[in-house]
């Protein structure tokens, strides 16, 4: 019976071609997802290239990783034109990879899902990249930064993580005009350049975690007409917001989690009208929401303080935010014990969702 899923390890101990081609994965016509891994530094008896290119999986894959595969380019057979049905594509723990080379490809149509690569700092990807929904790039600097020829590629959603190239130098960004979702993990100089920040005048939500980000980046302020979402994760160094956060008008939540330092909101919170969701949690040196008599948007419907031991109460007028349906309050003793005195329940009788844990 042909298998639907087939993961081949330890693919270094395989000693002939001819054991390669005994496998015969093209006639496997019900193999939907496949992985292909070979253990890292192992001694092989084949030539991982020379491997490959007899292990050809059928056109019915929809799931393919390569794990250690050490050559410095793809067989030709991995063009999306080769796999139509290919939906999720993995490279992991490639560093010798330098070049995957999509100019004999005729897929110009086909776009994938999900496109994963992980630890492969030299690849290059040329003419031009594939397409896909959905990009993760992890420690793979030179998928970043090695693009030139410029044609627009379908992608939605683009994480990067754990790579030095400064975001100016991001030339990827060129084939992504619709991006609308990005999320970036690590040191990275995010000082923007206009051809940069033009290519993020789509974003809709952006996520940073970085424990030595100082400051939010300024060409936000130039995207105020879209972004929808901010959320702020382990940015330890980070102690203020800047005041032309409430310039971004668009936003409906705001994330501020595990920021260390983080003292203070700014005043102009109160601009942000659309603003829906507030979730702050795990930031300790924070003593209040806002210092004055309640200048939090009247458009808030949830708010999250989770893991917050410096706020000690909510602010003065918290009646007036006659929308907000959902108070959830974890992890914060002092600020739970001021929600149940009886002089403050009243203030929250408006609220249908009072969630209050230890």
């Amino acid at each position: 019976m042909d298998p639907v899923e087939l993961n081949l390890t330890k693919l270094e101990n395989v000693k002939s071609v001819e054991e390669a081609q005994r496998i015969n994965l093209a006639g496997k016509k019900k193999l939907v997802s496949l992985t292909l891994e070979w253990t890292r530094e192992a001694e092989r008896f084949v030539d991982h290239k020379i491997l490959m290119e007899n292990l050809v999986p059928p056109s019915t894959l929809v799931t393919l990783e390569i794990c250690g595969y050490s050559g410095v380019s793809f067989p030709t057979w991995l063009m999306l034109d080769q796999l139509p049905n290919l939906e999720n594509l993995v490279f992991r723990g490639m560093p010798n990879l330098e070049e995957w080379n999509m100019s004999h490809s005729s897929g110009e149509d086909h776009v994938i899902r999900i496109l994963k690569i992980h630890d492969c700092p030299l690849l290059r990807m040329k003419p031009l990249p594939p397409k896909a929904r959905y990009w993760v790039i992890s420690n793979s600097d030179n998928v970043l930064s090695s693009c030139s020829s410029v044609s627009p590629v379908i992608i939605t959603e683009l994480s990067v993580q754990n790579c030095r190239v400064p975001l100016h130098q991001w030339s990827l960004l060129q084939h992504f005009p619709i991006l609308t979702s990005l999320f970036i993990k690590g040191s990275i100089d995010l000082t923007g350049s206009p051809e940069v920040i033009r290519h993020l005048s789509s974003l809709k939500t952006l996520d940073l975690q970085d424990q030595d980000f100082e400051e939010l980046p300024k060409w936000l302020n130039e995207n105020k007409g879209k972004l929808t979402k901010l959320n702020l994760m382990d940015c330890n160094s980070i102690a203020s917001l800047p005041q032309w956060l409430g310039e971004l008008t668009s936003l409906k939540e705001l994330g501020l989690q595990g920021c260390a330092v983080l003292r203070t909101l700014p005043e102009s919170i109160q601009q942000l009208t659309g603003l829906q969701i507030l979730i702050i949690s795990s930031c300790p040196e924070l003593k209040c929401l806002v210092e004055r008599v309640c200048l939090l948007p009247s458009s808030l419907s949830s708010i999250t303080i989770w893991n917050c031991n410096g706020i000690k109460c909510l602010p003065e007028g918290i009646e007036q935010l006659t929308n907000l349906r959902r108070l959830d309050i974890c992890g914060c003793s002092d600020l739970r014990q001021w929600c149940e005195l009886e002089e403050n329940r009243m203030k929250l009788d408006h609220i249908k969702e009072n969630v209050f844990l230890k």
